[in-house]
């Protein structure tokens, strides 16, 4: 037996597939991470309202081996961004940073609204080069701390003691590191005060752009190989 379901959904990713079909990848609300066909939308009227980067209300009808489109009622196609290569540039960045870091379909409202939210403030400001990349960096971190991934950064990740001030970040074992073990792990980097990447990922979005994205971002690439 098929089932209809509607949920709210971002479009992080399409496809084509044969000669009229499209394949979309959803964060949606209610099922979290899947995936829903389009058959010959192509040619049909859903699919100007399946603009990728958007928000939209779906309908679906769950099968045995796939989820198929059967409607759609665009919500925010943020349109400011559509018309900025920065922008647009860092909607794919997210979108590559969901689809990394998420492979099942678990659902988490919390990683719905995320990256609803976080699309949002993009849209609605204006940012310079080094804010885009703050505003990923932000993201790609906020969405680890959501799935149980963050870094530890309130002790010694060798030691157990205490880390405040000058100190390291060791990615291999997962977080901070004091200036008394960073010479027993393979590779650290160094991070001039630990207060301010703990302050980083505490804070909102109004908060970030003060911060370091040199240092934060080596951090983040250096972190996500070992998730």
């Amino acid at each position: 037996m098929f089932t209809h379901n509607y949920t709210k959904a971002v479009i992080l990713k399409q496809a084509d597939r044969r000669e009229a079909d499209k394949i979309y990848t959803l964060y949606t609300e209610s099922f979290g991470l899947i995936q829903v066909i389009g058959r010959s939308i192509r040619k049909g009227k859903l699919n100007m309202g399946m603009r990728l980067f958007s928000t939209v209300q779906v309908g679906f009808i769950q099968g045995k081996s796939y989820n198929t489109l059967t409607d759609v009622s665009p919500l925010d196609v943020f349109l400011s961004s559509r018309i900025n290569l920065g922008k647009i540039s860092l909607f794919y960045r997210i979108s590559e940073t969901v689809l990394s870091l998420i492979k099942g379909e678990e659902k988490q409202e919390e990683v719905f609204s995320l990256i609803e939210n976080t699309m949002k403030e993009i849209d609605s400001r204006k940012l310079s080069a080094k804010e885009l990349s703050l505003v990923h960096i932000h993201f790609s971190f906020r969405l680890l701390q959501v799935l149980g991934y963050a870094p530890l950064l309130d002790r010694c990740t060798v030691c157990g003691g205490q880390v405040t001030g000058k100190s390291y970040f060791s990615p291999s074992e997962g977080g901070a590191v004091c200036r008394d073990c960073f010479n027993k792990t393979s590779f650290c980097i160094p991070i001039e005060d630990i207060s301010t990447l703990q302050s980083f990922l505490k804070e909102d979005i109004n908060n970030i752009f003060h911060h370091d994205s040199d240092v934060l971002g080596r951090v983040l690439e250096e972190y996500l190989p070992f998730i």
